[in-house]
């Protein structure tokens, strides 16, 4: 009976701690949304339905959590922190490392505009994506410095459009946004310009260097729109 009662009342406690803990987590981002001029929460239900399969650097469907959304330079955008899930055999098992990521979208392009991922030579990003190897979807510029900074991903049925994109102005503005960033993973596609920086420690804290990323972001955004013709604030 005793040992009953024991056992009941660390599960309460437990729940209590976690119920706490969870406050103070909400009660942090909500100061993160307050220094960046945003609210809690993903612009919409159907935002986060129609964009959850490019949210995460690697896989669809990924866990997406601790979203903040508002406004950059006149565009929408949104924080969030992903989860993502990598497994690699091993001689006779699997590995499972889980990775955790910071990601801003910032919005306002075309998005009938070819999928384009940059990663950073200057992080440890893999060219794959959802389990598959994207190695054959390697492309350049022909910048030497650009290339020399970014790996490259499009279809090859879109590079060309994709170079067409990737403007003197566009470059420079994706330049600047990596320097930022330190080292990130962009992604250009639904309209939306996307970027990941790796770690388990929320960069939102740091509120100035977050704030610069964003408008980084919304940058890239408006020399997208200049090279694609597209109207842009």
């Amino acid at each position: 009976m005793i040992v009953g009662v024991v056992i009941v009342g660390c599960v309460l406690l437990l729940v209590i701690a976690a119920v706490r803990k969870n406050g103070r987590h909400r009660e942090e981002l909500g100061r993160y949304a307050a220094a960046l001029g945003g609210q809690l929460g993903w612009p919409s239900p159907q935002w986060i339905s129609d964009n959850r399969p490019i949210l995460n650097p690697y896989h669809k469907y990924a866990d997406e959590k601790d979203a903040i959304h508002g406004k950059v330079s006149a565009r929408d955008y949104v924080s969030f922190r992903t989860i993502s899930e990598i497994q690699a055999v091993k001689l006779t098992k699997t590995v499972t490392t889980t990775l955790y990521y910071n990601g801003a979208a910032v919005g306002g392009i075309r998005s009938d505009l070819p999928p384009i991922d940059l990663l950073s030579t200057s992080g440890e990003w893999k060219p794959y994506f959802d389990g598959k190897s994207r190695e054959g979807d390697r492309f350049a510029t022909g910048r030497v410095e650009f290339d020399r900074r970014f790996v490259l991903l499009a279809n090859p049925a879109d590079q060309a459009a994709a170079r067409a994109m990737l403007t003197g102005e566009a470059m420079d503005a994706l330049t600047l946004l990596s320097r930022i960033a330190g080292g990130p993973r962009i992604r250009i596609a639904q309209g939306l310009v996307l970027c990941w920086i790796p770690g388990i420690t929320d960069i939102r804290a740091n509120h100035e260097g977050y704030a610069a990323m964003l408008k980084a972001l919304a940058m890239v955004a408006t020399t997208i729109n200049l090279a694609t013709g597209y109207p842009t604030r």
